[in-house]
């Protein structure tokens, strides 16, 4: 997703399997409406999503069996690019067909 210019600079964690989580903002009006996704993102294998209140994440310092999660990167927690937000999959797909910054 970095490659493809769908991420900024924003607060990052390295999970103990060596995955990154990247925390971005929105606002509240498209977080209800951007669904959890586990793999499912056309061309981009691997990234899991976790939007508003419907999932979680272990914050730095969590422990579990593998190891503890790390941050990667202490920047400031970045506004989600609009390219991002619109490849996201979303509760009522007609309901937005693109998203401003």
């Amino acid at each position: 997703m970095r490659e493809a210019g769908l991420l900024t600079r924003t607060y990052t964690q390295r999970s103990p399997s060596g995955g990154f989580h990247e925390t971005d903002s929105c606002s509240a009006e498209i977080a209800k409406i951007i669904k959890n996704a586990v793999g499912t993102i056309p061309g981009y294998p691997g990234t899991d999503i976790r939007a508003a209140d419907k999932g979680y994440i272990l914050g730095a310092g969590s422990t579990i069996a593998a190891g503890v999660y790390e941050i990667e990167d202490d920047a400031p927690i970045a506004s989600a690019l609009s390219a991002l937000l619109d490849i996201l999959p979303k509760s009522n797909p007609d309901l937005v067909q693109k998203f401003e910054p």
